[in-house]
């Protein structure tokens, strides 16, 4: 019992940080039908737009780069949630799922023919069985694949709970888990296509151009898509906009876990569990929107 409580708290907090991050990826997906971030992507990131602060923990004023589309993410969030399962959740990845797919499928097409493409997808596809000795390696993956699959969180408690009792869970699991699987490699194929552009623009390594977490999405992929010979709104555009669509399924399923869990505890009704946790969840992601000495 302790464990699951631990799994919601878990949910809980991230969708405070993560909505943030959706917020990002909207902004960015408006600024790139006209490239709006200009040639300076690490300025757009930490400047006067998102103004996104330098050392985590820095509290102050609102910046209304991340706080009117974060005010966005929250009221698609409410929406599709006060709606319910079958009419809300259900309903909605029937929508986002299929339209993310085929938003990357074009991503992919579009980085694949890119000059260089096959550079990068040679660094992706080929294998350094060295690399199996070092326990580093091992640690990312399985903190990966323990944070894509959504395991500890009590996500998949929550669902499984909604499924009829004789389900086969073994089937429902192994086609989660190669979807989650197959979606991640299409994504690598897309993501290291790209990069390969940039290394032969650069004539740089792969290795050299790459990098992790937020840098990759909000500052190598915007200098790419500078880059980028032709389309590049467009595919800015799409790139982004598939964050956006993938953000907001995981965001969806994260506030599931606390709200089934507020209902079934306090047995009060779905509106008000909605309502409590995951507008305490808002109210405290306001402070991702915010930075000292803040003028914009």
């Amino acid at each position: 019992m302790v464990g699951l409580a631990g799994g919601i708290f878990v949910s809980f907090v991230i969708s405070t940080y993560y909505a943030v991050i959706i917020a990002w990826a909207v902004k960015y997906t408006v600024y790139s039908f006209n490239l709006a971030w200009g040639d300076d992507t690490g300025g757009f990131l930490f400047g006067t737009v998102l103004n996104l602060a330098d050392n985590p923990g820095d509290v102050g004023g609102l910046v209304p780069g991340v706080l009117i589309p974060l005010v966005l993410v929250w009221a698609i969030a409410f929406i599709i949630l006060l709606a319910g399962v079958k009419r809300g959740i259900e309903l909605a990845n029937r929508i986002f799922i299929p339209l993310l797919v085929i938003v990357f499928l074009l991503v992919v097409i579009r980085a694949v023919t890119l000059e260089g493409a096959a550079l990068g997808l040679d660094a992706f596809f080929k294998p350094d069985l060295s690399k199996l000795a070092d326990s580093t390696v091992w640690v990312a993956a399985y903190g990966h694949i323990f944070f894509s699959l959504s395991i500890a969180f009590a996500i998949m408690i929550t669902y499984s709970s909604y499924l009829p009792k004789k389900s086969d869970i073994t089937n429902n699991a192994f086609i989660t888990g190669f979807a989650n699987s197959g979606f991640e490699l299409l994504a690598g194929i897309g993501i290291f296509a790209a990069l390969g552009f940039m290394a032969t623009q650069a004539g740089e390594a792969v290795s050299d151009v790459a990098s992790a977490g937020v840098g990759l999405a909000f500052v190598v992929f915007p200098q790419i898509i500078n880059e980028m010979p032709g389309m590049n709104g467009i595919f800015g555009a799409l790139f982004f906009l598939s964050l956006v669509l993938a953000g907001l399924t995981s965001l969806i399923s994260i506030c599931e876990t606390y709200i089934a869990g507020l209902s079934e505890k306090f047995n009060i009704s779905r509106t008000k569990s909605v309502l409590f946790g995951v507008g305490l969840a808002a109210v405290i992601s306001l402070l991702f929107a915010t930075r000292e000495d803040c003028t914009s």
